[in-house]
């Protein structure tokens, strides 16, 4: 018995060891393709969101409904897709990131081709609102999940790689469904964005979770529960201010996104030429994430400032946006909006996770996220209520950018809270933007 007892626990070694070697190292070449792959993996789940103006004309032209009641469709869709985070983590963590990557992009990929044959904005609500939204959830968080687990050293670069998504996305995907809606209609549009999102399905099998930090993923999970956390979050000022200012910010900085081609249109701006300006504010969002995400690794950036400076600088370009009416002015604008609303959204994410210690980081951004995503679903609706009722675009752009100026303004209490700015500059170097957002 005990000879017996001794062969299982070498054999038990063994497996360990041999699973041990097999695990990847930290910042190895494969961790830059799984980070790749990652970058993609948004690229066209999140683009598919993030360029919904682009389709957005045409959808007021076919159904004939309000700006405002076609706008929810789109905004739904971006909102969900934060909304559903506590679900899909917990579906990272019962079934894998690969699998949940997999099974999100095939159910994204259904709800694109139901949407191509929706007779109505009704079944668009669920087919594109609903199903895509959940699917890409799924994915994006699958995403962040398995990426930061393969840095260590590169962790904020990495962040600012994947963070990069809707950014990247929109810079990719405007200009492919301007081209898509003009020689398909924007039926086919959606047949195209399918197929692109099917090779998310191939990219995440790339999501390998045997990875080092999987060894001592039983102790943090089980070192703080539900309720505890959310106590502690809510004992912390810091922290509940950031998400007071996202739930404000965000009811105005997704209202270009949604709202700029009609815009355009209204001004004589083409449609390809509105998708031009979409490619310009995905490509400038990008650079801006990538630029910010690696600011963020050095000691002597204060990251506090940046983000405050992006909020109000994307606020003010936006509030001055109805005196663009021409496309080199409007090209001026989505260039300075999508530099500092896109550094901005790094660094935020970067200053919710070190407000909180790490073993509530989590949990922190989950419900941050979760709460951003109630106000980002009104946000573009309200505008389109509001340039339906006036007939202008210019009070619409007004409301998003006080919005954006007063979550920028209340940020100023975070000087009267007792929280060193030291204390973030130390946690900085071991910071994951999700460690495990299965911890909800």
């Amino acid at each position: 018995m005990a000879e017996h007892e001794d062969s299982i626990h070498s054999s038990s070694r063994y497996l360990a060891c041999r699973t041990a070697r097999r695990s990847h190292k930290h910042d190895s070449g494969w961790a830059w393709v799984v980070g790749t792959c990652g970058c993609l993996c948004n690229v066209f789940v999140l683009g598919c969101s993030y360029s919904f103006g682009v389709i957005y004309p045409s959808l007021l032209d076919e159904f004939k409904r309000g700006k405002a009641q076609t706008a929810w469709i789109g905004s739904l869709c971006m909102s969900l897709t934060f909304f559903f985070g506590p679900l899909a983590g917990k579906l990272c963590d019962r079934f894998g990131p690969r699998v949940v990557t997999v099974v999100g992009a095939l159910v994204s990929v259904i709800g694109l081709i139901s949407t191509s044959q929706a007779q109505s904005l009704f079944v668009m609500y669920f087919t594109y609102s609903i199903v895509f939204a959940f699917g890409g959830c799924c994915v994006y968080t699958a995403v962040f999940v398995i990426v930061p687990k393969y840095f260590l050293k590169r962790r904020s670069l990495a962040t600012g790689m994947i963070a990069s998504g809707p950014g990247a996305g929109t810079f990719v995907m405007s200009p492919l469904l301007a081209l898509s809606i003009e020689g398909l209609g924007w039926r086919g549009a959606f047949f195209v964005m399918a197929g692109l999102v099917a090779i998310v399905c191939v990219l995440g099998c790339t999501f390998d979770p045997n990875t080092p930090e999987n060894t001592a993923e039983g102790d943090v999970r089980g070192s703080t529960r539900g309720n505890e956390k959310e106590r502690k979050l809510l004992q912390n000022p810091e922290y509940l201010l950031m998400v007071f200012v996202a739930i404000i910010v965000v009811l105005g900085n997704s209202v270009p996104q949604v709202h700029m081609a009609r815009y355009c249109e209204e001004r004589g701006i083409s449609l390809n030429l509105a998708s031009k300006l979409y490619l310009v504010l995905g490509l400038c969002s990008a650079f801006a994430r990538l630029l910010v995400g690696r600011l963020c690794d050095f000691t002597f950036v204060n990251r506090r400032y940046i983000y405050q400076a992006g909020l109000f600088v994307a606020g003010i370009s936006t509030l001055l946006c109805p005196l663009a009416k021409t496309f080199p002015s409007l090209l001026f604008y989505v260039v300075t909006f999508g530099l500092f609303d896109g550094g901005q959204a790094t660094v935020a994410t970067v200053l919710v996770l070190t407000s909180v210690p790490e073993a509530q980081r989590a949990h922190a951004l989950g419900m941050w996220l979760f709460f951003m995503s109630i106000t980002m679903a009104s946000g573009p609706p309200l505008a389109g209520y509001i340039a339906d009722s006036t007939g202008s675009y210019a009070p619409a752009f007004y409301m998003a950018g006080g919005s954006i100026v007063t979550g920028a303004s209340l940020y100023f209490m975070i000087y009267f809270f007792h929280s060193d700015a030291e204390n973030a500059t130390e946690s900085q170097t071991e910071l994951v933007v999700v460690e495990k957002v299965t911890v909800v």
